[in-house]
């Protein structure tokens, strides 16, 4: 399951409220289109009674009318940066708020929960390839974009101690 199916599979509409721009144009206007995910039959995807998703002309036309007004251009790095750095920010913070009890745990779910490639090596795997520090400063400028985004204290002592995600251990702890 991609991302898109697995956002209509929660429901578009957590974290949204009609009549409110976030920072995602596409998803707010789905929603108030009144594509909220499976639960209303759909999303970004349509869905038939047993919920098998087909693609949907009328989010392609919404997805079309959006991207064509605003002409958005970004590097290809920025837009990895941009998407899964705050994924492995995520992943510290459910380390830290003990939900997970190894980073390897973290990578077990994107690698068979979501289809992250198998050739990264997972989520937290694929961080530690990038380097704390550079996530964070990444991070950095991310959150004075947007200030919902908060860094997590795993982050910032990861980069301080040079020290891999891969060697926190349960209790938000840094294995020493």
């Amino acid at each position: 399951m991609g991302p898109f199916q697995m956002s209509d599979l929660a429901g578009l509409d957590l974290g949204w409220s009609k009549g409110v721009n976030t920072i995602n144009p596409i998803k707010d206007a789905l929603c108030e289109a009144g594509r909220r995910g499976q639960k209303t039959g759909k999303g970004y995807y349509d869905y038939d009674k047993n919920r098998n998703p087909s693609p949907s002309l009328e989010t392609e036309k919404i997805i079309k009318k959006i991207t064509s007004a605003e002409k958005i251009t970004l590097p290809k790095e920025r837009i990895v940066e941009s998407l899964i750095y705050p994924m492995i920010n995520e992943g510290l913070k459910i380390l830290d708020e003990n939900k997970a009890q190894r980073a390897s745990d973290i990578d077990i779910v994107w690698l068979y929960g979501y289809g992250w490639p198998r050739s990264t090596g997972g989520l937290m795997y694929y961080g530690d390839q990038i380097g704390a520090q550079r996530i964070l400063e990444i991070m950095k400028t991310l959150s004075m974009e947007d200030e919902t985004i908060k860094i997590s204290r795993l982050l910032i002592e990861c980069s301080q101690n040079n020290t891999k995600f891969l060697d926190i251990v349960t209790d938000g702890l840094i294995a020493t």
